[in-house]
């Protein structure tokens, strides 16, 4: 049977090799640093983009139930008002990740 690559092989073949392509798809500035057992990547952080906001959900159109958990709010968030007929009004799954702070 052919030997399993060491964890350092694995990390050599991440600098050179066929995961090469993947360093090309990352934003100019990256840098990789091998450590002994890992690979430190450092991505610089992205510009900030103009953003369309879209419309905001008003707490008055949600159920009574759910207004009391928005006392003294007018509307939605623009992540809850994105994502409020999924979390609300379905039996769907979600996935919310999102900074601290941003209405969760």
């Amino acid at each position: 049977a052919p030997r399993k690559p060491s964890a350092m092989e694995q990390l050599s073949e991440m600098r050179s090799g066929s995961a090469k392509g993947l360093v090309g798809s990352l934003p100019a500035g990256t840098t990789h640093d091998l450590h002994d057992g890992y690979v430190e990547v450092c991505v610089p952080p992205t510009k900030s983009k103009a953003r369309d906001e879209g419309a905001r959900v008003p707490i008055s159109s949600l159920p009574q139930f759910a207004q009391l958990a928005f006392g003294g709010v007018q509307s939605l968030n623009q992540l809850q008002s994105a994502v409020v007929e999924t979390a609300l009004h379905s039996n769907e799954n979600m996935l919310v990740c999102a900074p601290t702070g941003a209405g969760k």
